[in-house]
């Protein structure tokens, strides 16, 4: 069955190719837009990347994208492409302070010392990734969250976006591992700022943020490669201990050359897991509402609020054929005594 997909990355060949996980964003949405599914990727903007080379172009509704981050009000803008010789579109994040400053080596600084913002950096890319939703009029099906930079993309969804809107309903995230290093280690103290809530089964004052994620994540992708089975340090984990049911393990070939295919395979099964889960339970709840129905009764049909044959219409009519303006407050009202007449005409709800 087809989803709608968001791929959540910091790289992208060719715009940005630090780590592996530049590779598994490049191939791997392709490939799940091949077996059918709605996919688009987003990563930052950052400075190095040519638009000109690239054709970046402007997206209007994706202007000047409002979101709250550590207490203030932000402002995020995206543009748009596409992944070369694909139909997969990106969208590029852009912000002057956390992105456009940093050289190609991404997460570390010129000495080769991890960056102490990288948390907050990524924190905040989550939260304006989340918010872009409203502007794109598009409600994903399933999050894919690769790497520890989008890690907290579950958490921050899950505490502050769910629920809270038509755009934020029964979306899944999936939490994709490629390796355990010193990026995952942050400050617990930097996610208490960001308002990331901790679970009391973690402790000490830095926490590895795949800990953190791993309990508001609804299910989590383990890829061993070669050589580096992190599927090994991490079940022994507390965190993952916990919530071993949401976890699968991927075994890559040694191989020259990383055959994206069956990667591709294995992540398509469990997008399709989440899937009849949710289309279990929607099912499930219809049959709730059957059975009250079947024992109480269906509801009678809504009655309109307002009928020509009602006072308050002819009397609005009346008025209206004679101003130019609507008397009706949604449109402007021409005087404060006109506006009072209509009220006390009685109508439901008294905003009208």
């Amino acid at each position: 069955m087809s989803k709608k997909i968001y791929f959540i990355t910091t790289e992208i060949i060719p715009f940005a190719n630090v780590s592996n996980i530049a590779g598994f964003s490049t191939y791997i949405p392709y490939n799940l837009q091949e077996l059918g599914h709605d996919i688009r990727t987003i990563l930052p903007k950052y400075g190095f990347i040519s638009e000109r080379k690239y054709i970046l172009r402007e997206v209007i509704r994706l202007r000047e994208i409002p979101f709250e981050f550590c207490g203030n009000q932000e402002i995020a803008s995206a543009k748009s492409a596409f992944i070369p010789k694909t139909r997969v579109q990106v969208y590029f994040l852009e912000d002057e302070y956390w992105f456009k400053p940093l050289t190609n080596l991404l997460y570390k600084s010129k000495n080769g010392r991890v960056l102490t913002d990288n948390a907050k950096r990524y924190a905040y890319y989550a939260k304006a990734v989340i918010s872009t939703l409203p502007h794109l009029f598009w409600v994903p099906d399933i999050f894919v969250c690769n790497g520890w930079q989008s890690a907290l993309v579950p958490n921050i969804y899950k505490e502050h976006y769910e629920g809270t809107s038509e755009f934020y309903k029964n979306i899944k995230t999936v939490l994709v591992i490629h390796d355990l290093d010193e990026y995952s280690v942050v400050e617990k103290s930097d996610l208490l700022d960001i308002g990331v809530k901790i679970h009391p089964d973690l402790k000490g004052k830095k926490l590895n943020i795949y800990d953190v994620a791993s309990y508001n994540a609804d299910a989590i992708l383990i890829i061993d490669r070669p050589g580096k089975k992190i599927s090994t340090k991490l079940l022994k984990k507390t965190a993952f201990k916990n919530n071993k049911k949401k976890i699968s393990i991927f075994d890559e070939k040694d191989t020259e050359q990383v055959d994206y295919g069956p990667i591709s395979k294995s992540l398509n099964q469990i997008i399709s897991n989440l899937s009849s889960k949710v289309t279990s339970s929607k099912f499930s709840l219809s049959i709730y509402f059957l059975t009250c129905a079947k024992n109480h009764g269906f509801p009678k049909a809504a009655l309109p609020i307002m009928m020509p044959s009602h006072l308050v219409w002819l009397n609005i009519s009346f008025i209206s054929s004679i101003f130019l303006t609507s008397p009706l407050p949604i449109t402007g009202m021409l005087t404060f005594s006109l506006s009072s007449f209509i009220k006390s005409q009685f109508a439901l709800p008294l905003y009208i």
